[in-house]
């Protein structure tokens, strides 16, 4: 049975009474896409230039200091994941369009990567161990891969995964989510365990799922599309049982992680299209939040502590870290 948050608008959570978002933009940004914190507050994401194309940065949230990087010949850099130690994962695109996985050790030294035998290979999480989870295509189809420290690879499919299998995250023990499509087009979400099981999931009433993040507890957070062609967020647990929530009076809610102690966060659009931040306490309590002076606010990574980053619009887009 599924199970529902029903909660009550608070002005604050316990907490935190006094949460506060400092804005930030890499040198020479026109608009900043954070996509992931790890639990020593370094955020990964990349910034667009005045042509447009996308670079790759690292901001160190405690020296307030950002690093810019792109791999050699990058016509496009996207770091998608940054684990404890501060190396980064993610993919670039080349000038003849091809995709290339990376990694950038905490020296600083940028190192592409592609799977053999396949091409398209985008890096989209890595674990505190250095284990990398993401896509490639072989043969025309897209399958999930693990690549361990060494360079190892191992690929894998979902069965019944016509459209494809894509991995979003892994956890310190392997444990990989993500997402595949069905030969209608729909996605759901799958959970790999370091043994080689797959369980695929959805939410009651789901009809297309896609899982956002999973932390070292083994939760996966996400959004899904209901039968009521709505979209709400949704918590796994490691044991498989599944509770949704929504902002009441919200349009679309979407989860984007949960904290060591539970808590839910991620975004929200109004009556009027906007998004909105939030943050669900595991009391209930919810506190929608803003950045300074946006009309848009998307919360795109959680740390295990709470601390998130995301972008906001107000002229241009600029980057956000919110402390819990």
């Amino acid at each position: 049975m599924r199970a529902v948050f029903i909660v009550l608008i608070c002005a604050a959570t316990a907490a935190s009474a006094h949460p506060t978002i400092f804005p930030f933009d890499p040198e020479g940004s026109t608009a900043t896409f954070p996509t992931a914190i790890n639990d020593n507050k370094r955020i990964a994401g990349y910034y667009t230039d005045d042509q447009g194309v996308s670079h790759g940065f690292l901001r160190d949230t405690n020296r307030d200091t950002i690093a810019t990087f792109d791999p050699a010949g990058s016509q496009g850099t996207h770091p998608t994941a940054v684990n404890h130690t501060g190396e980064v994962a993610g993919y670039f695109s080349d000038q003849d369009g091809k995709t290339h996985g990376f990694l950038r050790t905490p020296a600083g030294d940028v190192v592409p990567f592609d799977i053999r035998g396949g091409k398209d290979t985008r890096a989209m999480a890595i674990n505190n161990s250095g284990f990398v989870a993401g896509s490639v295509t072989i043969r025309g189809r897209s399958r999930g891969f693990r690549r361990s420290p060494d360079g190892s690879v191992f690929t894998f499919v979902v069965h019944n995964a016509r459209g494809g299998t894509f991995p979003i995250g892994i956890d310190v023990f392997g444990v990989i989510t993500g997402y595949y499509q069905d030969r209608h087009g729909l996605y759901h979400g799958f959970v790999r365990a370091d043994d080689g099981t797959i369980a695929t999931f959805d939410p009651a009433d789901a009809f297309s799922t896609v899982p956002a993040q999973i932390n070292d507890d083994g939760i996966v957070t996400g959004s899904y599309i209901g039968n009521d062609e709505i979209t709400h967020a949704f918590v796994r647990k490691a044991d498989g049982s599944i509770t949704t929530f929504d902002v009441p009076g919200a349009f679309e809610t979407y989860g984007a992680g949960t904290d060591d102690r539970g808590n839910l966060y991620g975004q929200y659009t109004d009556g009027s299209g906007h998004f909105h931040g939030y943050a669900l306490h595991h009391t209930g309590d919810l506190s929608p939040f803003d950045a300074p002076d946006a009309t848009d606010t998307m919360v795109t990574a959680v740390n295990f502590r709470g601390l998130t980053t995301g972008s906001f619009l107000t002229d241009t887009r600029h980057g956000f870290f919110r402390t819990r």
